[in-house]
Parts: C-alpha cells; structure tokens; sequence
C-alpha cells in the first residue's frame, strides 16, 4: 500500500483531470504539463473507442488556440485528407460520408471535424500519412475528374457499390492507366502516386515517415492521431520511434479503464492491459491501482522520470491519459 501510494504521489503535481463532455480546453491550458517543444504531438488510440474524436478535438482546439498548430495528420490516405479538407473549407457533409469516418464513428466524427471547422484556425490543413482506402479513393479521383472525362460517369456508378476496403492497389493502378495524362491534375496524382500498403506493417510506417517529411514546413508543428501501434517512442519501426530520430515528438497513449470495446463478444480493452505491451504483473497492478485512487473520470498526466514504476512505459510516451469506463462506437 505505501509503495503504490507513494508511486501515486510522484504523479498527482503532474495530473490534470479532463471533462470529455466539452471541447473547451481550459483544463490543458491551465494545467502544468509542458506540452511546448515539439515538432509533432501524436495521440495513440485503439481506434473504434466513442472518445477519440471528443479528444481529438479537444487538443486539437488547445493546440491550435495556443500554440499555433494548423496542421493535423491523420492515418488514413491521401484521398480522406481530400475529402476532409473539402468539408472544413465548404461544410458539406456529404464529404465525410465517403470517407472511413462515414462507415465508422460517424456521429461523433463529424461533431470533432464540425467543432474544428467552426472554431478553429481556417489555416487547418488535414494529411493522409497512411495507405489508402475505399470509398474515399474513388470519391475523390471522382470529384477531382473534369467533367469532361468518360470516366466520371463510370466512377459514379462504381461509387454506388462500394463498401468500406483496405485493398486499394489494383483500382489505384487501374485509375493510373486509364485516366488520360492530360487529366492527371497535381492532386489526383498526390493520391494515385501513395505507394504505401496495409500488407507491410513496418514498410508501411516507413512510408508514412517519408510522405511526413515531405510534407513537414521547418518552423510549424503536427498534430496526428494514430493507432497506439504506431505512436511507441521506443520502437524504431514504427512511426513515432523512427520520427523521433530528427524530429521532437511528443506521444500520449491513452489507456482505458475498465472499457468494453465490442458489445456482442464484451471484450475488454486496455492499452495498458490486454495488449501485452507492459506483461510485468508489478507494473499493471500499480497502474490499476494508481487510476483508483484518483477521482477523475478522465486524466492526463506526464511520466516523471523518477517514477520507478513506470519508467518503462515513459519509454514509449511521455504521457498517458486515462479514460474510465468507455465505449466502442457500437454502444
């Protein structure tokens, strides 16, 4: 009791609680956590959990009123960066409803991109880092077609039949040698030319870090979303870990307490826990028993380095947020 009380304690100056029912950040803004020198500040989420748009847009809203980030990546393609950039600049929803968000998460998706749409910095440009995805690749190359091309009409009625897949390669080559050159504007090309793919995990982080330093301006900051797969400092092949290399990343895993990710098997999930990422008992224990003795529902804290208990963890993020009780989008 006394060592987990004391492991707590090296905590508590370096916690703040967060309210996830409102994207007003006043609670990041006042809080002492130095969330300043960085290059990229990376949320690493399971995805499918009702919470990570809310806080998407919530650090989004912090980072963007203070310390005047415009740019958001997203682990998706080229292609959903299109689209969702059509939304924030025209609010149209029918934007979104071809991206993966349309099939996934959608109600609380769209009030995240709503809410950065309507208070955020009009500057906010979204980057597909990742591999990408139907229906939004056929969306896209659909609305970016002139209108005088014979293949709008057949990309029409291909959109009609569509449901959500990964496997995009052999329609991205076929778009490649049947669209005219003369109708290879620059922006269908910036989809058509993504090599990355969802079979090779590890060539695929790679590929992500390439498109980012690519796109990467010297004097701003990134704000990314990703799966927690890619967000561990620790590991460098993967996407956080080979960044960190050249650049200054700032990674939060989130865990969730106590959280049912899938309603009809009622599987549990937890970053911390289930994923097999921490296997020392002694380690779980004090997380578990550190999230009790708080009173949050929600908290976000800094790994100091003093901290024994979790050091290890502090190797792959330099924060951690907390989440009890959550839901996945089916609930």
């Amino acid at each position: 009791m006394v060592s987990a009380m004391v492991m707590f304690c090296s905590l508590c100056f370096s916690q703040t609680c967060l309210n996830l029912q409102t994207n007003n950040c006043d609670e990041i803004k006042n809080t002492n956590l130095p969330l300043t020198d960085f290059d990229l500040l990376l949320l690493g989420e399971t995805h499918g959990m009702a919470d990570n748009a809310r806080l998407q847009s919530k650090f989004y809203n912090y980072l963007n009123a203070e310390k005047g980030v415009n740019n958001i990546l997203i682990e998706w393609g080229r292609a959903e960066a299109y689209l969702i950039n059509e939304y924030l600049r025209t609010g149209d929803e029918n934007f979104l409803k071809w991206t993966s968000f349309g099939y996934f998460n959608w109600e609380v998706e769209l009030a995240s991109w709503n809410f950065i749409r309507e208070n955020c910095s009009k500057n906010t440009k979204v980057y597909g880092v990742d591999f990408e995805r139907e229906p939004a690749l056929t969306a896209s190359v659909y609305l970016l077609l002139d209108k005088s091309s014979n293949l709008k009409e057949q990309l029409n009625a291909r959109l009609d039949t569509l449901k959500f897949s990964s496997n995009t390669n052999e329609f991205k080559q076929w778009l490649f040698e049947n669209i005219p050159d003369e109708y290879k504007n620059e922006a269908i090309m910036e989809i058509l030319s993504n090599e990355s793919s969802k079979s090779d995990f590890y060539g695929r982080d790679e590929k992500m870090v390439n498109y980012f330093n690519s796109i990467k301006k010297p004097d701003e900051k990134y704000f990314g979303r990703f799966g927690t797969m890619h967000t561990q400092l620790d590991n460098p092949q993967v996407f956080a870990g080979m960044l960190s290399i050249n650049h200054k990343i700032i990674s939060i895993n989130i865990h969730y307490q106590d959280s049912w990710y899938n309603e009809d098997t009622k599987v549990k999930y937890s970053f911390l826990n289930d994923r097999g990422f921490f296997k020392r008992k002694t380690i779980r224990n004090n997380i578990d028993y550190a999230v009790k003795l708080t009173n949050c529902e929600n908290y976000l804290f800094k790994i100091t380095p003093s901290n024994k208990y979790l050091k290890k963890v502090g190797l792959k993020g330099q924060y951690l947020i907390f989440l009890r009780d959550k839901k996945g989008i089916n609930y």
